[in-house]
């Protein structure tokens, strides 16, 4: 799951915004080669950034988030407005619009970027087939932040979290569907989802998981994540032509268990296990979840409310 989300660009977008306001107050005279230089520097910069985003794609698989055509409508503005600000002869002479534009533009930063993109709202690009067809490749979506201050995760909710060590080192965000929350005995078997011994119907997903799990024996888990004796149940169920002994898992306090609409192409709580020792470990602490997935906003023929 990719984000577009930076705490060091918000902090410069600011910083730099800021130092715009403070020169536009004192307009100091700068020589008019100075404008030129840094009308210079943004086609520069659009290419670094390009050639940056085109070698992630090759490492991860995702696609890149902006088109050749885009980044060059992108860099065309962003080129104007760096001259029309920086050309001091021109600033003398439109000092208060440009004070106005360069205020509201500081107050625009402050509120998205510390107010409603760390607690509102976000944006998130999809960039695997883990959720098709809920959400395809290239979806773009926007993602309520500030429920979970007020209620827990329930099951159903798809959710954008900080995927524990287990599912990616690098702690990227994921985005799957809540399947279990603190207490649920959750189970795959016989192409369901099996929630406290019921079945879940569930018609958002792609097709019909191919695996069993919990295996007691084959998936190795930590003490109490199985249920046991009296408190769970089993079933012998066939796995790819073999008699196996499905048992059930506890989804413990504070955590939820997740999983892809995609089940049988989804790096999901089923999956992750330990590198060092095989120990499964399919549960994501509550405090990583970022938010739930309220609708599609791109492309246009795909806006539709996410559930």
């Amino acid at each position: 799951m990719l984000a577009f989300d930076s705490p060091w660009w918000i902090v410069s977008a600011i910083a730099v915004t800021g130092a715009l306001r403070v020169w536009m107050a004192n307009l100091v005279r700068l020589p008019k080669w100075v404008s030129w230089v840094l009308v210079a520097l943004v086609p520069v910069i659009g290419v670094w950034r390009m050639r940056v985003w085109r070698a992630a794609a090759e490492l991860t698989g995702a696609p890149v988030p902006v088109s050749d055509r885009v980044m060059l409508i992108i860099l065309i503005l962003v080129a104007v407005a760096v001259y029309y600000i920086f050309d001091t002869d021109r600033a003398r002479k439109h000092k208060p619009g440009l004070l106005e534009l360069i205020d509201s533009a500081l107050i625009a930063l402050l509120l998205v970027f510390c107010i409603l993109r760390p607690f509102v709202v976000q944006a998130f690009f999809i960039p695997s087939a883990s959720m098709e067809n809920t959400l395809l490749i290239n979806d773009r979506i926007l993602v309520n932040k500030f429920l979970y201050f007020f209620r827990e995760p329930k099951p159903g909710d798809i959710i954008v979290f900080r995927a524990p060590p287990q599912a990616d080192p690098g702690k990227k965000d994921f985005i799957k569907r809540v399947i279990g929350v603190p207490g649920d005995h959750i189970s795959v078997h016989d192409g369901k989802l099996w929630r406290n011994g019921q079945p879940v119907d569930e018609p958002y997903i792609r097709e019909v998981p191919l695996y069993a799990w919990p295996v007691p024996g084959r998936d190795q888990f930590p003490p109490g994540v199985l249920a046991e004796g009296s408190q769970g149940r089993t079933w012998d169920v066939d796995d790819h032509g073999m008699r196996v002994t499905v048992g059930e898992v506890i989804v413990p306090p504070k955590s939820i268990l997740v999983m892809g609409d995609n089940r049988n192409d989804s790096n999901d709580s089923h999956a992750w296990t330990d590198p060092r020792t095989g120990m499964s470990l399919p549960f994501v602490p509550r405090e990583n979840a970022l938010g739930k997935a309220e609708v599609i906003f791109w492309p246009l023929w795909r806006v539709r409310l996410t559930r």
